[in-house]
């Protein structure tokens, strides 16, 4: 009976051990569907069975060590997704799409502030306005209703006529707009999503097509991710996700040709879009420089959307690239438009004109018209605010200026010119 009594403590913890590890083993079966346990969350459970005396604490507590998924609003979540989240993300809820996986695409239109999200695949249900979440941290708001369509009071202002100078009598080059200029800037910072479209279509292989156009309050940048249950889109402030942007504007594009040619031959819309489509691709290939494009097709913007993309994205730089024209055929020769009013540090409108003028010098030949500045009547210049040049690369109306730039290797020399002062603009601004 001593001998008994010695072994009976060891007895009774060996019986505590044993209750313990199947508690534990209960654990890990718990979670076992979504995840299997690491060593180091096996380590770390185990010194949770020291220092925890309730069975059921243990047992949450190797619960969350173990599992992978956790909750946001609501929402149940890999952890890996939910560590992605911003203060704004949008939740689209999956529906059932029967026996095939839908494959969906994402794809963002920054200039328009529109997002789009094409699901292939679907054999049945569908997702409806009610299934998009947008979680705003910065108020704590969830919204999945239809969205309020925002109506500001636009800021109008009346129709400028360009005079004078290489504007030559009263020609209009598209700068200024014939229709009032109405530039919207939104305050509300509630829900991020402005409208949504859904379309579906049907497919050859008996299945449906939807899209999902999400119209939002502003430029973003864009993160896309999917699971099992949700597609979700982090939206953050570009400033956040990338150190230098540049902003490209190739001026006028689809009916609005812009400045042409006496022959009717050559329009300023064309020459615009191929020199800044050069640009994008040698900065692109050869920096670290972000670069939002206006435009990269022949398509027409608005005036306002044209700066607004430069303001939202607070670019470091916008560059807007057109040619000139004037009813006679003397006027030739470059010029750079700036805005006197923009003071951004440490490198303004007016200094960045002064760069580009330089490097296309250098590159169109000595002879420039200078800076000249558009502050009170070229909308683009007047409401950006971040450092804007506005290059006219030379006049189609003048043989000698329209031979440059319709050769290509001119054009050629032209874009390494601008994207060349880019460069250097970023060297002044790193000082």
């Amino acid at each position: 009976m001593r001998y008994m009594g010695k072994r009976q403590p060891e007895i009774a913890l060996l019986f505590v051990l044993c209750v313990l590890m199947t508690a534990f083993s209960g654990c890990g079966k718990e979670s076992g569907d979504k995840s299997e346990i690491t060593s180091s969350s096996i380590k770390k459970t185990k010194q949770q069975i020291v220092t925890t005396n309730s069975l059921s604490l243990l047992r949450d507590a190797g619960f969350e060590i173990g599992r992978e998924e956790t909750e946001y609003h609501g929402f149940e979540c890999s952890s890996e997704i939910a560590e992605k989240f911003s203060n704004k993300t949008i939740i689209i809820e999956k529906k059932v799409y029967g026996k095939n996986l839908a494959s969906a695409q994402f794809s963002d239109s920054p200039v328009d502030r529109t997002i789009k999200i094409s699901i292939s695949g679907i054999e049945e249900g569908g997702i409806v306005e009610e299934d998009i979440y947008r979680i705003n941290d910065v108020n704590g708001q969830i919204y999945n209703v239809r969205p309020k369509m925002i109506t500001p009071t636009p800021t109008s202002f009346p129709s400028i006529t360009p005079a004078g100078g290489g504007w030559g009598g009263g020609y209009d080059d598209g700068l200024a707009s014939n229709e009032d200029f109405r530039f919207y800037e939104l305050t509300d910072d509630e829900d991020m999503v402005e409208a949504i479209t859904i379309t579906d279509s049907a497919e050859e292989s008996d299945t449906r097509k939807e899209e999902i156009e999400l119209m939002l309050d502003r430029t973003y940048a864009y993160e896309f991710y999917e699971d099992d249950n949700y597609y979700y889109v982090i939206l953050r402030r570009p400033k956040d996700v990338y150190k230098k942007i540049v902003v490209l504007d190739a001026g006028h594009g689809g009916k609005d040709a812009g400045a042409i040619s006496k022959d009717n031959r050559y329009y300023e819309k064309n020459i615009a879009l191929e020199v800044t489509n050069q640009i994008k691709e040698i900065l692109e290939e050869q920096t670290d420089i972000k670069v939002y494009c206006t435009r990269t097709e022949d398509r027409k913007l608005t005036l306002s959307q044209r700066v607004r993309l430069a303001n939202d994205t607070e670019a470091d730089l916008f560059l807007s690239v057109h040619c000139n024209s004037e009813v006679g055929t003397t006027l030739n020769g470059i010029e750079v438009l700036y805005s006197s009013k923009n003071d951004s540090e440490p490198l303004n409108s007016k200094e960045f004109a002064a760069i580009c003028n330089k490097h296309l010098k250098d590159a169109l030949g000595d002879n420039s018209n200078g800076l000249i500045d558009r502050y009170k009547n070229v909308s683009i210049i007047r409401y950006s605010t971040v450092p804007v040049a506005l290059c006219e690369l030379g006049y189609l109306s003048n043989i000698g200026d329209l031979s440059k730039l319709t050769n290509h290797l001119t054009m050629n020399r032209t874009a390494d010119s601008l994207a060349e002062a880019i460069l250097e603009a970023y060297q002044e601004i790193e000082k």
